[in-house]
């Protein structure tokens, strides 16, 4: 094709960041995890004995420290990067590409980290049974919205952190805003269908199974 000299300049096209896949994104976790757990492990085996007392706060203590490390590195503060993140060549931005602040950071790992990381072993022993009941079938509900929307998001590829907090994990070399298609809300759906089914059984068959051995001696323990 000719270009003349009066013809307009071809406009180039706006820059934009490619979502990463699953397979890196694993493997960054998997590293942090790794990171994270080993001082946690060298902290407790050094004061084994207060921790076997107050379970509760190596709970916390561990909690704390992991979210601390996520929500730091990856905001901002270290250009959307945890260490494994760096390893995998991949980032945390929002819809612009920009980094997201340390408070937005805070809250994306908080959404993540508190179902896979706490329990109601973390509520006060006085707390009703019922109350700890409830708590529990609230964080395996979440572990299931997270390991779900990481298998089959597939247009977006966010889990539910990454859509509560409007982020994204993406290349690192990229540049510009996200280009992706709309979070499709059906899964929604299947996560709520998924929880009335599983609180539908559990009212049924709970009781019996829970009656049969041995589970009435492990209750009481």
């Amino acid at each position: 094709m000719r270009v003349y000299a009066n013809d307009p300049p071809c406009a180039a096209p706006a820059p934009s960041r490619t979502i990463d896949g699953f397979w890196r994104r694993l493997l960054a976790f998997a590293i942090d995890a790794f990171l994270t757990a080993l001082p946690c492990a060298i902290l407790g085996f050094a004061f084994y004995t207060f921790f076997s007392v107050s379970t509760v706060y190596g709970l916390l203590i561990g909690f704390s420290f992991t979210l601390l490390y996520f929500a730091i590195l990856g905001s901002s503060v270290a250009r959307g990067q945890t260490l494994g993140h760096r390893i995998t060549e991949i980032q945390v931005v929002n819809r612009e590409g920009n980094f997201i602040s340390l408070e937005r950071s805070l809250l994306r790992y908080l959404i993540l980290l508190g179902p896979l990381l706490l329990s109601s072993q973390a509520l006060p022993s006085s707390a009703p049974y019922a109350v700890k009941t409830s708590v529990d079938w609230l964080i395996s509900g979440a572990e299931l919205a997270v390991v779900y929307l990481y298998l089959f998001n597939r247009s977006t590829q966010q889990s539910q952190h990454d859509v509560a907090t409007e982020t994204y994990v993406v290349e690192a070399h990229g540049v510009g805003s996200v280009e992706s298609p709309r979070f499709w809300a059906g899964h929604w759906a299947i996560l709520g269908g998924i929880a009335i089914v599983g609180v539908v059984l559990s009212i049924g068959f709970g009781n019996t199974v829970l009656e049969s051995a041995p589970f009435p001696e492990l209750t009481g323990i």
